[in-house]
C-alpha cells in the first residue's frame, strides 16, 4: 500500500473498500458466468474481472449478493437448467455436461438442494 501511495500519490480503491459491488457490476459478473458455465467457473477468473484478489473478489460478491463465489455460479447453472428443462426434452446427463458439473449426480444434488425437487420433477411441473 505505502508504495502504491508513493507511486501513484493515493491508497488504492480496494484498500478501504468493505462495500458491495454495484448492480452493474454484479450483472457483468453474472454474465461472464453464464457464457462460461460449460466449464469450470474458477475464483480467480472472476475476481480479474474487476481487477480485485480472489480474496477480496469473494468478501465483495458475498456482500453483494448474498452468496458465495461457488454458490453464486450453481445458482446460475441451476437458472439455465430450469431454462433448458422448460424449453425441450434435452437428456439430463446432456444438460449436467452443459452446464459444467461434473456428473449428472452432481447435477441432480445440486439443483435439488436448490428447488426442492429433482430436475426429472421439475421438466414434469414445467412441462404441464
Amino acid at each position: 500500500i505505502q508504495l502504491a501511495r508513493i507511486i501513484h500519490g493515493v491508497v488504492p480503491e480496494w484498500h478501504s473498500d468493505a462495500g458491495a459491488f454495484t448492480e452493474g457490476t454484479v450483472r457483468e459478473i453474472a454474465a461472464y458466468v453464464d457464457e462460461h458455465l460449460h466449464r469450470r467457473v474458477r475464483l480467480t477468473d472472476m475476481a480479474a474481472l474487476t481487477g480485485l484478489s480472489p480474496g477480496h473478489f469473494a468478501k465483495k460478491l458475498q456482500r453483494s449478493v448474498g452468496l458465495t463465489a461457488p454458490a453464486f455460479v450453481n445458482h446460475r447453472r441451476v437458472r439455465r437448467a430450469l431454462g433448458l428443462l422448460a424449453e425441450r426434452e434435452v437428456p439430463l446427463g446432456t444438460i449436467a455436461d452443459d452446464l459444467g458439473f461434473s456428473s449428472q449426480s452432481h447435477f441432480n444434488r445440486v439443483f435439488a438442494r436448490l428447488t426442492g425437487m429433482t430436475p426429472l420433477k421439475a421438466r414434469k411441473c414445467l412441462s404441464g
